[in-house]
């Protein structure tokens, strides 16, 4: 009888520490939703805004208060959150073919990292649509959302934007203290940092694929699910790269280029090599390096983080790992990550053809900063 109490209580200090989200966490933003009211979550890549889909005053309050004044901005794409195919297809004028790619794509990736934009019905407002044509479906992975999405029973709708505009990392006091006056509850903890990079988002019309938007999930994945899949398709899937969503990439330090020259110095000079090889050691020790073309990989032990970005490697691979090191830097307050000094760039003196969109990322990063250490210093 002991060992059955035992048992039982066990099981409950286990269902107390897992990650099930309790009814009782999220009553307040049922509730919020359900009076037609906007509630503010957190969710995996940014702290967003959401209110019900049919509620277009409280749209045009949180474009208001995001001071979006044209409401087919670009840079503000209305994002459908929904709980998977048979609640999104409300929305959705498919035909035959973009209904089986459609199905396809969201049985794979969903929930996950992918939005897709799709033809919508004329019952959608067109505040909400992308290009007056197409509705982006999102169905998100994050526990809060997803059982939101479950109690209402009601598609929200969401901005791709954040706090910040389009920083990457977001802090739950700075949304607090810039929109916690406007009664809108917040969907996170205190001291919470959301870091994480765009979703990736892709557009179905006819037998096309577009990329609009690179993200986490790389667009040769969503290839090769398609092209397992042929046989459900009766015709020829193509595939189009369109970068028609503009992307920033904002860090709280600055990237700097690398470049490693050659001095020479006599034997008469050992103490002053040796002082500034230490000087120069000391100062890696607290960097990021990001190595363009494996050029310094001899450096990976002594800097605080290392990244290979060589040309031979995949973009939408390495871009991951250059995220996840970014990122920690603020998201590990208490360890040595926080006395991260300068994130390094290598020197970039080449771009692999075709790559432009690699080009574009590293003048964004390195806004023509460029730091020199002697080759010397650092054997």
């Amino acid at each position: 009888m002991s060992q059955s109490i035992y048992s039982e209580q066990s099981i409950q200090n286990l269902y107390a520490k897992s990650t099930l989200v309790k009814d009782k966490d999220i009553q307040e933003y049922v509730d919020t939703i359900q009076e037609n009211k906007i509630i503010i979550m957190n969710n995996d890549n940014h702290f967003i805004f959401g209110c019900n889909i049919w509620n277009i005053a409280s749209v045009y309050k949180i474009l208001d208060m995001k001071r979006v004044e044209h409401k087919t901005n670009v840079g503000e794409i209305p994002i459908c959150l929904c709980k998977g195919y048979y609640d999104s297809n409300i929305f959705l004028q498919l035909n035959p073919i973009e209904e089986k790619l459609y199905h396809i794509l969201i049985r794979k990736f969903w929930p996950g990292n992918v939005n897709i934009m799709v033809r919508a019905k004329k019952i959608v407002e067109s505040c909400l649509l992308y290009n007056d044509t197409y509705l982006c479906m999102h169905s998100p992975k994050n526990k809060y959302v997803k059982k939101i999405l479950e109690k209402t029973n009601i598609n929200m709708i969401t901005f791709r934007a954040c706090a910040r505009g389009t920083s990457p990392n977001i802090y739950y006091e700075d949304v607090q203290a810039q929109y916690g006056s406007n009664d809108i509850p917040i969907c996170s903890k205190d001291h919470t940092v959301v870091s994480g990079i765009d979703t990736t988002t892709i557009l179905i019309n006819n037998n096309t694929i577009y990329l609009l938007q690179r993200g986490t999930l790389p667009f040769r994945m969503i290839q090769e699910e398609l092209e397992r899949n042929q046989k459900e398709i009766d015709i020829t899937i193509m595939f189009q790269k369109e970068p028609l969503l503009q992307k920033k990439y904002n860090f709280s330090k600055p990237i700097y280029t690398l470049q490693l020259a050659n001095i020479e110095f006599d034997t008469n000079h050992t103490q002053v090599i040796q002082e500034i090889k230490h000087k120069t050691n000391t100062l890696l020790s607290s960097v990021i390096l990001i190595d363009y073309k494996y050029i310094h990989h001899t450096l990976k032990d002594k800097v605080m983080g290392y990244i290979n970005i060589s040309e031979q490697g995949n973009i939408d691979e390495w871009m991951q790992e250059l995220y996840q090191v970014l990122h920690s830097i603020e998201k590990k307050k208490d360890t040595e990550l926080k006395q991260c000094t300068k994130i390094y760039l290598t020197d970039i003196d080449f771009v692999v053809e075709g790559e432009h969109y690699s080009k574009d990322i590293i003048n964004m990063l390195t806004k023509k900063q460029k730091i020199v250490i002697p080759s010397l210093f650092v054997e």
